[in-house]
């Protein structure tokens, strides 16, 4: 990767963070002014999205074309949560914890998961909100790629 193109994922990172911080805070003013308490969970999420963005430099635009990848891997987290959940305060035993589901897209090293169920449907739901995100920022892609309908090579 060029230095240009690491600028560029740099800048568009810090661009995808501030959309999420501005989204945030004008989604916790009602119409007469009075600041809203978001859900916990939602702000559990937004949170996490935030953190995958500025510390893992994770943004929609790297993420394009990715998105089936970021459903499997929220699915992931959020059923390892279950059971989490599920069997209470019976630990779960470190092998379990640090080694990803069969369905996991990513390498070993990406799989990252707390012993805490919260923090892992946290992250479940800041994956689901990037598979999204990656879903539009792809449909933008194909909308600005010609189509070869669109004019034939040759067609001066």
């Amino acid at each position: 990767m060029g230095n240009n193109d690491a600028a560029e994922m740099l800048l568009a990172a810090q661009a995808e963070c501030l959309r999420l911080e501005q989204l945030l805070a004008s989604h916790s003013i009602d119409p007469n002014g009075n600041p809203i308490a978001w859900p916990a969970g939602a702000e559990a999420i937004a949170a996490e999205r935030i953190r995958q963005i500025e510390t893992e430099g994770y943004a929609a635009e790297q993420d394009a074309g990715r998105e089936v990848e970021l459903a499997q891997a929220s699915y992931c987290y959020a059923q390892l949560a279950a059971t989490q959940m599920h069997y209470g305060d019976v630990p779960i035993s470190p092998t379990v914890l640090d080694t990803p589901p069969q369905s996991w897209p990513w390498l070993y090293g990406d799989w990252k998961p707390d012993p805490d169920p919260t923090r892992n449907l946290a992250k479940a739901g800041a994956l689901a909100a990037a598979a999204i995100d990656a879903r539009k920022a792809t449909a933008a892609k194909q909308l600005d790629e010609p189509s070869y309908d669109e004019g034939s090579i040759g067609d001066e």
